[in-house]
């Protein structure tokens, strides 16, 4: 008995992870995953990492291929991969399965490691956290089912934050290595990870561990000399001209970085070299030199991390290419252009299945209050603390309103976990009041606040039970499903077909096929296919004849697809007819 008080909170965990495994996740990660053509009729992002990671592993290899995002994702898959394969075939099911199930763990993860935060510097909102972070989006709980690196890469960054965060209140060696190294590993995930390190190169320069306060002006100056040196030769910007897509504009944007790093590297040099002339011991430039012979020292560990994790990226600088290629993509917006910059942003973040607009409104609160403490508290270390996660999300928002022109929910996952710790202090904050103003008298305030976990923990897990099996539902009863089994019984001849994407084709030898984002008139005459298969997923883009204006992809071909799609619709197009419709799905057959 006495055991199972001492560990009840670590059974208390357990048993809300193994919950959201078993009743959550777990249903979400095998439905849809019967084979590859099954889910690349629901999600052509996942096909296109699988084919690339089974490919990988039946080669005895881990050449992804891919270099859009960090590969460290999909390199811990490969590993995964090769340990279950000693004991089943790695088929097309148990890979996606095997995928999908890390990103699970990188959710849990994440929530752990957000907890444990909480728990240093916020501790009447950890498990606050735990739960919102678990159960509260169904945006993460999507992605933490999906074979997609986005859950991994923030659980990365949680924990560079978790380190960052240890060193202002503690510098030390240890802090400094293990910020970098997670925050390296963040960007071997997806790129944007690279937006951390201006956070953890401010902190570097605010505070330096007391061995470093110890030592004298002339060893700043012999180390921050040669590091200076190096980071200058390093930042040739003639040399990477070489490995990127020339003429290209997010090509220019990165050359004009590296010469950037190049002049503060040989600004620093200099200062480095003035304090052999100047021999007065002032404290302020002290700082600066430590802040920045630290922050590139921690820009080495970060590389190193990278490299690490992303080794194939490493050769011929491919990850370069990479960022160019997925930046390039949403500088105007995915198909259409999207000029409403921060507030498209707001206005996903606070929709029902992302953050919602409640727990948006209690996060903005906690950030506020955190906010004044900072400006008015004396506790200033600790209100700076508790303000890291909202300098993540500051960074991150510039990025991705200055950078990203395509508005999608899943863009934001690397901010949604620490918009749910503002939340849970917030929410923390005002059982506090509440408890303190009206209830105290009648209840302690730590009972009022089991009492308010309870029903969020019971209210946020029903609710993403109910997500997870209207997912599996609407998988079972769906019109894609449902045209893939209606071609397999009725078409029992060779035939070909050329259809939209997020369409399932069953693997039948009679059914041959090509995927497209949209069809057209010449995609018809080229391919003169016996079929047509059409989804609402991907035509519905082109059924506004007003929307050629804000069409990236040619003014042409988009009044080309709404004429084509219009007549599908209604029956009138001259080659084909209507011969099963699935309501979203719709098939056709040469006349």
């Amino acid at each position: 008995m006495q055991y199972l008080q001492k560990n009840s909170n670590r059974f208390y965990l357990t048993g809300i992870v193994l919950f959201a495994i078993a009743f959550v996740y777990w249903p979400i990660i095998f439905s849809a995953s019967g084979d590859i053509r099954i889910v690349d009729a629901f999600n052509t992002d996942e096909v296109d990492f699988l084919i690339s990671l089974l490919n990988a592993y039946n080669n005895g290899t881990f050449e992804i291929g891919h270099y859009e995002y960090g590969l460290l994702y999909y390199n811990v898959g490969l590993i995964f991969f090769n340990i279950v394969g000693v004991f089943t075939p790695i088929t097309e099911q148990v890979g996606v399965v095997i995928m999908r199930f890390l990103s699970c763990l990188f959710l849990v993860g994440t929530a752990v490691v957000l907890r444990q935060f909480a728990k240093k510097h916020m501790e009447s909102a950890k498990e606050l956290v735990f739960v919102l972070v678990l159960f509260s989006s169904a945006t993460l709980i999507n992605y933490g089912t999906m074979l997609h690196p986005d859950v991994a890469q923030v659980f990365f960054v949680a924990l560079s934050l978790f380190y960052i965060a240890d060193y202002v209140k503690l510098p030390s060696v240890k802090s400094i290595v293990l910020s970098s190294l997670f925050a390296g590993f963040a960007f071997s995930t997806k790129y944007v990870g690279v937006a951390l390190l201006p956070i953890l190169w401010f902190f570097f320069f605010f505070k330096r561990p007391i061995f470093f306060k110890q030592q004298s002006a002339k060893t700043s100056s012999i180390l921050l000399i040669p590091l200076s040196v190096f980071a200058a030769f390093l930042a040739n910007p003639e040399f990477y001209a070489s490995y990127l897509t020339p003429n290209n504009e997010i090509s220019s944007s990165i050359l004009t970085t590296i010469s950037g790093v190049r002049v503060i590297a040989i600004v620093l040099f200099f200062f480095g070299l003035s304090t052999f002339f100047y021999q007065k011991y002032i404290v302020r430039i002290e700082n600066i030199k430590w802040g920045a012979i630290v922050s590139m020292a921690s820009s080495g560990i970060f590389v190193l991390a990278f490299s690490a994790g992303s080794a194939q990226g490493i050769r011929g600088f491919n990850f370069l290419n990479g960022i160019v290629a997925v930046a390039s993509v949403h500088k105007d917006g995915h198909w259409f252009r999207d000029e409403t910059g921060l507030w498209g942003w707001l206005e996903i973040i606070i929709q029902p299945h992302v953050v919602t607009l409640v727990w948006s409104s209690i996060a903005l609160i906690g950030i506020l209050v955190i906010l004044y403490q900072l400006i008015r508290s004396d506790k200033k270390q600790v209100n700076l603390i508790l303000a890291i996660p909202f300098l993540w999300i500051l960074v991150f928002c510039f990025v991705i309103v200055f950078r990203v022109k395509s508005h999608f929910a899943h863009y934001l996952i690397p901010i949604l976990p620490f918009c749910f710790i503002y939340a849970a202090f917030g929410l923390s904050l005002f059982i506090d009041k509440v408890n303190n103003r009206w209830l105290k008298q009648y209840l302690n305030i730590r009972y009022s606040g089991v009492i308010v976990l309870g029903v969020l923990l019971i209210f946020s897990s029903w609710k993403a039970v109910e997500y997870s099996n209207n997912r599996v539902a609407k998988f079972e009863n769906s019109p894609e499903l449902k045209a893939g089994i209606w071609l397999s019984e009725n078409v029992n001849k060779k035939v070909f077909i050329s259809s939209d994407k997020y369409t399932y084709i069953p693997k039948n030898e009679n059914l041959g096929f090509r995927h497209y984002w949209g069809l057209s008139n010449e995609i018809i005459r080229n391919d003169n296919p016996d079929y047509l298969i059409i989804n609402y997923h991907t035509f519905q883009w082109f059924l506004k004849a007003s929307d050629v204006e804000t069409y990236l992809h040619g003014r042409e071909i988009f009044l080309e697809r709404n004429t084509l799609y219009h007549k599908l619709l209604e029956d009138k197009y001259e080659q084909f007819k209507l011969v099963a419709d699935f309501g979203a799905v719709k098939v056709f057959e040469k006349k």
